[in-house]
């Protein structure tokens, strides 16, 4: 799995995989986002030192992106794969090489209970359950 860090070219397929129905059910705000919101977004994210964007391909092409978002000593962490790349088994490489871009950190997930395919992708990636969070379920994987 390749890793790289986002760039202003990956706005196109990352607006489109956010406005997907299925990720858009998944999320707190399941709200349609507009090209004019995502693009201030992603500038702001590409600004910002406390969040990191990481777009992940393999041979097959974009695969999907993970954004990072620290929150005192731990990364939150989002997860999002390409529509059409769901469901082959993916994620968990996705996941892992993302957080070796920041060797070390901790990670939380909060995940909806009903999406039980992030559930199960965190718990593969060595993530535990830590409660629940607003409604949310909590899964962290902590180092040192």
């Amino acid at each position: 799995m390749d890793i790289r860090p986002a760039s202003p070219d990956d706005a196109a397929l990352i607006f489109a995989w956010r406005n997907d129905p299925h990720t858009r059910a998944m999320f707190r705000d399941s709200a349609p986002v507009a090209w004019g919101d995502h693009l201030r977004w992603l500038a702001d994210t590409l600004q910002r030192p406390d969040r990191r964007l990481f777009m992940a391909a393999d041979a097959a092409g974009p695969v999907g992106v993970v954004r990072f978002d620290r929150e005192g000593d731990i990364w939150a962490v989002s997860v999002n794969l390409a529509p059409d790349r769901r469901g082959h088994g993916l994620s968990v490489a996705v996941l892992q090489a993302a957080m070796q871009q920041l060797p070390g950190q901790s990670f939380r997930a909060e995940i909806r209970p009903e999406n039980t395919a992030s559930r199960q992708l965190f718990s593969r990636a060595g993530y535990a359950e830590a409660g629940l969070h607003d409604g949310l379920i909590r899964m962290e994987i902590r180092t040192g």
